[in-house]
């Protein structure tokens, strides 16, 4: 896809790229952070180590991810469990609406 054909994707409600190039991948990050957006990249390999850093957050594999992943990643999943991001920020929610009203 061109980078005007990827771009045009994003006018989606949500959008997931899965099994990208690592080049793809940077590609697509650079892309959408071009166009203002917040952007979470998963990752669990050397290759990915430029996507997690240019993510705004980065969430590397604990368990099957190599070391170098997770020093480049914000957020290390130690279960390896997708859900977990969901219920990380589901809590996250929480506590911002929280502290909000005190």
């Amino acid at each position: 896809m061109s980078d005007e054909q990827v771009c045009l994707s994003f006018n989606k409600r949500a959008v997931i790229f899965s099994r990208v190039s690592p080049d793809d991948k940077f590609r697509i990050v650079d892309l959408l952070k071009k166009q203002g957006e917040i952007v979470a990249v998963t990752g669990d390999g050397v290759n990915d180590t430029l996507s997690l850093k240019r993510a705004d957050i980065g969430v590397a594999m604990g368990q099957s991810g190599s070391k170098v992943a997770q020093e480049a990643a914000n957020i290390i999943l130690l279960d390896d469990n997708f859900s977990t991001i969901l219920l990380a920020v589901k809590e996250g929610r929480t506590i911002f609406e929280t502290s909000k009203k005190q």
